[in-house]
């Protein structure tokens, strides 16, 4: 019970911090897992995606810059994506269909040099349809809600709170 409910309460804090949902987060672990890609380099992807993300949309910074270097159009769209992950739909989607050295450039802007990995799931969720399409691989009982997730964390808490009262005593 403590290990779900420490799973939970990192996906959700996850979740706050970089601005995907539960479910897509859990979606986005699955993928990479398919193509050797570790939840772990996901998590940092993610993490720095949504960082660089910040600063695209705003259209300054450096991974803006490359994005106008590299394709104008893109730049444009990603900067105006209305949410963060129409904006790694739309990066999925360009690396998808570029050639592999641009696909390299693109993920190296957002990800910094040990981002071409990341390629590999990026080139999943476009092949998907998108997030959706990933998500509907999900099995359902694969899948913790974010109700879930802040439910079993507040479980976990819980449980944390009694084992450490009950070596108090």
């Amino acid at each position: 019970a403590t290990n779900l409910a420490e799973r939970a309460g990192k996906l959700k804090d996850f979740a706050e911090t970089t601005g995907f949902t539960v479910i897509e987060l859990q979606a986005l672990e699955k993928a990479g897992a398919q193509v050797g890609v570790s939840s772990e380099s996901v998590s940092r992807g993610l993490e720095r995606f949504s960082a660089e993300m910040a600063e695209v949309r705003l259209q300054t910074g450096q991974t803006f810059e490359k994005l106008l270097a590299i394709n104008p159009a893109l730049a444009q769209q990603v900067a105006s994506a209305t949410s963060l992950s129409r904006a790694y739909e739309l990066v999925s989607d360009a690396i998808k269909k570029t050639d592999v050295e641009r696909a390299n450039q693109l993920a190296r802007a957002f990800f910094g040099r040990g981002g071409v990995e990341q390629t590999r799931l990026m080139r999943v969720v476009s092949e998907a349809g998108g997030l959706k399409g990933v998500i509907a691989e999900l099995h359902q009982a694969d899948i913790i809600t974010a109700k879930q997730a802040e439910r079993w964390d507040t479980l976990g808490d819980k449980i944390a709170e009694n084992m450490k009262a009950a070596k108090q005593n």
